[in-house]
């Protein structure tokens, strides 16, 4: 038996894809109602999720990003890697990075 990991692959990415938009479209639904300029892209890249985040803002040349913060302290973190504290040190000048903390 053969499994197919590519089309499985993209099945995953496809509902991730689906599930991020209709978030975040609710997102950008109020920050258009509060007249906040805004974009949303959903990111698939095959590198860390860090320099994914830090190219594709430095592409498109960001003044800001905006970026969660877990409360994951001591092995998991080390486990799971800092993804906030990675964008703050690899995002280009002048781009700042706002990080809002998971309540």
């Amino acid at each position: 038996m053969l499994y197919d990991w590519q089309a499985a692959d993209r099945q995953v990415e496809d509902e991730i894809r689906e599930t991020a938009i209709k978030w975040f479209s609710q997102v950008a639904e109020i920050c258009n109602k509060k007249k906040v300029t805004n974009n949303m892209e959903v990111l698939f890249g095959r590198v860390s999720v860090i320099e994914t985040i830090a190219y594709y803002a430095k592409n498109m040349v960001a003044d800001l990003i905006v970026i969660g913060h877990s409360s994951v302290h001591g092995f998991g973190r080390r486990l799971k890697g800092d993804v906030a504290k990675g964008v703050i040190d690899h995002a280009h000048v002048p781009c700042s990075v706002l990080v809002v903390k998971r309540q």
